[in-house]
């Protein structure tokens, strides 16, 4: 146990000088090595530890724009578990920020195959198309999938209201809001005793 120790510390003092070598094949030839290695040593939490903390400087990378490196980080943990879907979910953060659609949707399926929450993958999906590539068309169409798991989540309708009136459906956007007030949202509550004050103020005789 106490080998095995120090060969931890010894991976772990070489994984931080390699982070800083920007030859992006070197370091992942590393990091395969060395979660391997540790993980033969049958140490679980140990092992556990040090995948999230290559996840961790994997999404480090990605939020500032060193992709690559990034993705490569993940190849890595993706060859020793590739059935975790956190790994695929993080990958496609940096398709995300590099507007790739289709890579994007590939690791986002595949992170839901492996077990990822559903809601939080349509979050991700519905994010890219507001922010990053403006659809709406497609983002109607996500919140509906979040709706089909979650229907009587009145906040779903809420955001789906919102859609709608950039769209420039208020019918629609009217009736979203009132199944999320039937629902018990207080957004929606608020929003429809504001719109009826309004209302009586306008059809009040000067």
């Amino acid at each position: 146990m106490l080998l095995n120790n120090k060969i931890l510390i010894v991976y772990t003092k070489e994984y931080a000088r390699v982070l800083n070598n920007t030859l992006i094949m070197k370091l992942t030839t590393f990091i395969l090595f060395m979660v391997l290695s540790v993980g033969l040593s049958g140490q679980n939490a140990k092992t556990d530890s040090l995948r999230n903390a290559i996840r961790n400087d994997a999404r480090w990378a990605i939020t500032h724009a060193e992709y690559s490196k990034g993705e490569k980080l993940l190849d890595s943990l993706i060859l020793v578990e590739p059935s975790n879907p956190r790994n695929y979910f993080v990958k496609a953060e940096s398709y995300y920020y590099q507007i790739k659609e289709d890579s994007l949707m590939i690791n986002l399926d595949k992170s839901l195959l492996f077990g990822m929450d559903s809601i939080e993958v349509l979050n991700e999906v519905y994010d890219f198309y507001t922010f990053q590539k403006v659809d709406n068309e497609k983002r109607v169409e996500t919140v509906n999938k979040m709706i089909v798991v979650y229907p009587t989540d009145g906040e779903l309708y809420m955001k789906r209201r919102g859609v709608k009136i950039d769209l420039g459906d208020y019918e629609g956007a009217m009736k979203d809001l009132e199944i999320a007030a039937a629902l018990g949202n207080l957004r929606a509550k608020e929003s429809i005793i504001d719109i009826e004050e309004t209302s009586k103020k306008i059809k009040i005789p000067r």
